[in-house]
C-alpha cells in the first residue's frame, strides 16, 4: 500500500464497508448503535460537480449552506473529501455570496489589544 496515493488508502481503509450491487459501487454507512444503514452511491471525482450542482444548485437544491447541504449529500452519496467540496461548493455559489454578502477572510494572526493601567500621578 505503501506505493499508492492518499486517496487509495482512503478507500482502502474502507474496504469492509464498500460493496457492488448490480456493479454499482455503494459505501454501507451505520447508525452509531447498530441498528440501522444505508447504502450510499460512491459518487467519481468526475461526477461530483453534477451532484453538488443538483442538491445546492438547482432548484431543488434550494441553495442552502454548508451544513444542510452536507447532510443532504450524505444521506445519498460518498466521496473521498465530500465535507471539503460541499464547502468550498457553497462558499464560492454566486448565488449564496450575492444573496448574503461574502464573508471577507480573515488577515494575518489575532488581533492582540494591549491595555495599560491609568497611572497614579
Amino acid at each position: 500500500m505503501a506505493s499508492y496515493g492518499p486517496v487509495t488508502k482512503r478507500y482502502w481503509a474502507l474496504w469492509d464497508s464498500l460493496k457492488v450491487h448490480s456493479g454499482v459501487l455503494y459505501r454501507k454507512w451505520e447508525s452509531d448503535d447498530g441498528k440501522s444503514f444505508r447504502l450510499q452511491l460512491v459518487v467519481p471525482r468526475s461526477r461530483v460537480e453534477n451532484v453538488l450542482e443538483e442538491l445546492h444548485s438547482s432548484p431543488s437544491g434550494g441553495h442552502f449552506g454548508v451544513m444542510k447541504t452536507t447532510h443532504k449529500v450524505r444521506e445519498r452519496f460518498y466521496w473521498d473529501k465530500l465535507k471539503s467540496d460541499v464547502d468550498k461548493w457553497c462558499r464560492t455559489c454566486s448565488t449564496c455570496t450575492a444573496r448574503k454578502g461574502q464573508t471577507p477572510a480573515p488577515v494575518g494572526g489575532c488581533n492582540v489589544t494591549t491595555w495599560e493601567l491609568p497611572s497614579k500621578e
